[in-house]
């Protein structure tokens, strides 16, 4: 630990190098402040580089300040390798970077992204491209964690996380993945639903994530509180994700501009965890979302209220550790890895009575996976994921065609990763997806992709 502001500079510099310009502009605009504040008695900038160097009470205190602002994930954790600590202890500054490069080789209908295969992008292939060679730097990330007022009943955190997105071509942008503030037991923004448990979910390569999952993240606002020593509970309002598929007459020359409405109601995520250790819990997460559509045919406007129900669960026993998730629901299509974006929360009726009805599809998905723990450092997993959707075939114009919509997707992954160290980590994955369509004729039907990829990530 250094306390004079010159090392305060030196490790700001060694961080933010090579960033953008607004982070160079960042640095100068804490370099000034430790000018200002180092005239006093007590330095305003403390300096910690590496956690296993964290000695002091008040330092480890700092560390898990820091790590309680993150949000949790399986693959890649946001601990704090430094922090820049000023105003008298009242703000904690923590950044991270992370290089994901990956090469992947697919056989069967291949997915034109190196980074994620999922069943809902399975596309028929010609015979000639049958198999594809990729490799790309996509999922690579960059992240901020700042927490002020740290030792009072004030504290308020923020946490930025922008992802280095690539498309089939290997042309990037910078997308937001997470950006969220925490105040006591609220937190707001831009985050992983609450009704998503990331600890019960298992550690894939591919970013997709298999068929089943419903991890996704939504703008809203939740409360989440520790009930007892055993027991938490949360719920939360986030802006409604929908994808449905219009009753669509051929004939219609304005049934395009018109077939879209807003949604009105926003969704209702809840959960109660009940955890034996930090090792052990069983999760109950439910979700209330109202759909709105528009009834061209009678010419008003109509709601279908869809609902999904969820129970996970990790335990540890020795060197194993067991994922589970179980779930189902009325309108939710659009949650599923496997369905989303693929209008299918909703469906057009097939009676002639009701033409600009729409029914909810029901949905029905399972997770389990198992991890085996060779050492702190090396681990192998294999998960298997499915899902079903039941809905009633129409035969009536629509955006959509019923026997093309999927009825079932399935995915297995199997990996071995090994983090060679704090800053670099590699790992290797076979996976398999596939997907059948509600058609037995649909060329959508018994689509099916295999995948070998390798990835190497450095963190810093």
């Amino acid at each position: 630990m250094k306390n004079h502001s010159d090392s305060a500079k030196a490790g700001a510099s060694r961080f933010f190098r090579g960033n953008t310009f607004r982070l160079s502009l960042f640095v100068m605009l804490l370099c000034c402040a430790s000018v200002i504040y180092a005239q006093e008695k007590e330095p305003a900038l403390r300096v910690f580089v590496g956690k296993d160097k964290i000695s002091l009470a008040d330092s480890a205190k700092m560390y898990k300040t820091l790590l309680a602002n993150s949000p949790f994930n399986q693959e890649f954790k946001y601990e704090p390798h430094f922090a820049i600590v000023g105003f008298k202890d009242q703000f904690y500054f923590s950044s991270g970077v992370r290089l994901r490069f990956t090469a992947a080789l697919d056989w069967g209908n291949p997915v034109n992204n190196a980074t994620g295969m999922g069943v809902d992008q399975l596309e028929p292939a010609r015979n000639a491209n049958k198999q594809l060679f990729q490799m790309s730097a996509g999922s690579s990330q960059i992240y901020f964690n700042i927490v002020g007022f740290p030792n009072t009943q004030n504290k308020v955190g923020l946490f930025v996380s922008l992802n280095l997105d690539a498309e089939g071509d290997n042309t990037y942008r910078v997308k937001v993945s997470q950006i969220y503030m925490k105040y006591r037991n609220i937190t707001c923004g831009y985050m992983t639903s609450l009704y998503d448990d990331r600890v019960a979910a298992p550690y894939v390569i591919n970013s997709k994530r298999p068929a089943s999952s419903s991890a996704h993240s939504s703008v809203g606002i939740n409360y989440q509180h520790d009930l007892g020593k055993h027991i938490a509970a949360g719920i939360g309002v986030e802006m409604p994700k929908v994808s449905y598929t219009h009753y669509h007459p051929a004939d219609s020359t304005k049934w395009d501009a018109e077939v879209e409405v807003n949604q009105r109601i926003p969704s209702f995520p809840m959960y109660v965890r009940y955890a034996w250790n930090e090792q052990n819990h069983i999760r109950l997460s439910g979700i209330l979302r109202p759909i709105t559509y528009y009834d061209h045919i009678a010419e008003k406007t109509s709601y279908v209220l869809s609902w999904g129900l969820k129970l996970s669960s990790k335990l540890t026993a020795g060197k194993f550790d067991f994922f589970a998730i179980a779930q189902g629901g009325c309108g939710i299509a659009n949650l599923f890895t496997a369905t989303n974006g693929a209008g299918m929360d909703l469906l057009p009726s097939d009676k002639a009575e009701a033409l600009g009805v729409l029914k909810p599809t029901y949905s029905i998905g399972a997770l389990g996976a198992v991890q085996y723990n060779f050492s702190p450092k090396v681990f192998a997993s294999a998960t298997a994921s499915v899902i079903r959707n039941f809905a009633t075939e129409y035969t009536t114009p629509a955006e959509r065609k019923y026997k093309d919509l999927t009825k079932l997707g399935l995915t297995v992954n199997v990996n071995a990763v090994w983090h060679i160290s704090e800053l670099f980590s590699t790992g290797i994955e076979g996976s398999y997806a596939l997907r059948k369509a509600f058609g037995e004729s649909s060329e959508y039907n018994n689509l099916h992709n295999n995948r070998i990829c390798g990835v190497f990530m450095m963190n810093f």
